[in-house]
């Protein structure tokens, strides 16, 4: 793993991780809490949100009625250079990797605050509700795509199927994304 300075991305301070092919895909089949420690960063906002797990899932939910507009979720983890399941993008070729357990909806609850890199709630959560955010909001592409979980979506007409990232989206998949207020800063204006 080789870094290179943020400085050169307009962001001060820190390193960026570049990631090889081989690193990526054996991070990639790991969990979350087998990365090497000095990848593992984050943490969620006790008050609100566990971090619960069940059939190899790692989920985010929460524990107690939690009001709209609210930081549940820090993502402070290192930036690496290339996506990975447990990574949310925060710029052109550029990841932070966060606590995991975020999962994808095309009608999600919450949303990536930018620059905090943070998860706000976009509305009211229930007790025991998953915390879900529009990953085609933030990634160019996808690092093992799927098709989307309709269980977390409130309109399944508005499900986008195959999530595979913003990139493989038609040019009308674009431009609906394009009227969400959450969409990331790097990908607004790019049809």
């Amino acid at each position: 793993m080789t870094q290179r300075s943020l400085s050169e991305m307009n962001m001060p301070l820190e390193k960026v991780i570049e990631l090889s092919d081989d690193e990526v895909a054996r991070l990639n089949n790991l969990h979350i809490d087998q990365f090497p420690p000095y990848l593992r960063k984050g943490h969620v906002i006790e008050q609100y949100i566990e971090i619960v797990e069940d059939d190899n899932y790692r989920r985010a939910v929460a524990k107690t009625e939690v009001p709209q507009r609210v930081v549940v979720l820090v993502n402070d983890g290192v930036f690496v250079s290339r996506p990975l399941r447990y990574s949310i993008q925060v710029g052109i070729g550029l990841h932070r990797i966060g606590v995991g357990g975020v999962e994808h909806s095309c009608t999600p609850n919450s949303h990536i605050d930018f620059p905090s890199h943070s998860v706000v709630t976009d509305r009211k959560l229930i007790s025991g509700e998953v915390v879900t955010i529009n990953y085609l909001l933030t990634e160019e592409r996808i690092s093992s795509p799927f098709y989307c979980n309709s269980e977390y979506d409130i309109d399944p007409n508005k499900c986008f199927g195959l999530i595979r990232g913003y990139n493989k989206l038609s040019e009308q998949q674009k431009r609906r994304l394009h009227k969400d207020p959450n969409l990331a800063p790097y990908l607004n204006g790019r049809i």
